[in-house]
């Protein structure tokens, strides 16, 4: 995900993230296709659609994604909707909105979540690996 410090402060780098005014020369996260939501279709990559435009910039140009960001952040940390009543009395709009950003909150806690295990197993298969003496497998010239 970009840093804004970085590109606030290096050209260079706004330009390889994709603040400035071009797109980012790669994908530089995905998100969930709405087209197929997550499926796989024509439009997507397993599911998934790069984004090469910082994520900041894209709410910038769009006060109405940023405006539901924020919608959704109150909503998520404070349990307050935008406009009195409950979600049913919300634009169709908004929940569409809300639908996409939880999804894509989802997704990021579950790749957080596999980082943390693959992390943690590799950890262990270190400690192990010490343990043994720095020795691979169960003894002298075994590998398993």
């Amino acid at each position: 995900m970009p840093d804004c410090m970085k590109c606030q402060h290096d050209e260079s780098v706004a330009r390889e993230l994709g603040c400035g005014d071009d797109l980012a020369p790669k994908a530089l996260y995905s998100i969930l296709c709405s087209a197929c939501g997550g499926v796989g279709c024509g439009e997507c990559d397993a599911g998934r659609i790069g984004m090469r435009r910082c994520p900041r910039k894209l709410t910038e140009r769009r006060p109405d994604l940023h405006a539901a960001v924020r919608a959704f952040l109150y909503f998520d940390e404070y349990k307050v909707l935008p406009a009195a009543g409950g979600l049913l009395d919300q634009s169709a709009s908004l929940v569409a909105a809300f639908d996409v950003i939880r999804s894509e909150k989802l997704a990021i806690e579950r790749t957080r979540a596999e980082k943390a295990e693959k992390e943690r197993e590799r950890e262990e298969k270190v400690s192990a690996f010490k343990a043994r003496g720095g020795v691979l497998g169960g003894g002298p010239g075994r590998m398993r």
